[in-house]
């Protein structure tokens, strides 16, 4: 009984996810997958992946190297982690990684 009351609601908690994406997301709807946690991210990016590369092997540092940092919203589950941003309306946009 309890492992019942459990997947309900890990399948409640994935559709309230879901319905807050853009498009929604087919990940969410497989049973299996596990909401575990849900958190933000900072993900940097930088112009020229080659260029960097040769600079930090010669360097060995990552300062400087950084062009640009954004605040991702992250939602890892069992098989999948999520990266998203979040809209003005507050809904979530899938990032393309």
């Amino acid at each position: 009984m309890h492992d019942e009351v459990s997947e309900t609601e890990n399948i409640r908690n994935n559709l309230a996810i879901e319905r807050i994406i853009v498009g929604g997301c087919d990940i969410l709807l497989d049973v299996n997958q596990v909401f575990i946690r849900k958190g933000c991210v900072i993900q940097v990016l930088n112009s020229d992946r080659s260029k960097t590369a040769s600079r930090v092997a010669r360097i060995g540092s990552f300062r400087g190297l950084v062009d640009k940092e954004i605040m991702r919203q992250c939602y890892l589950f069992s098989n999948h982690m999520l990266l998203c941003t979040r809209t003005s309306g507050g809904k979530l946009s899938l990032v393309d990684v």
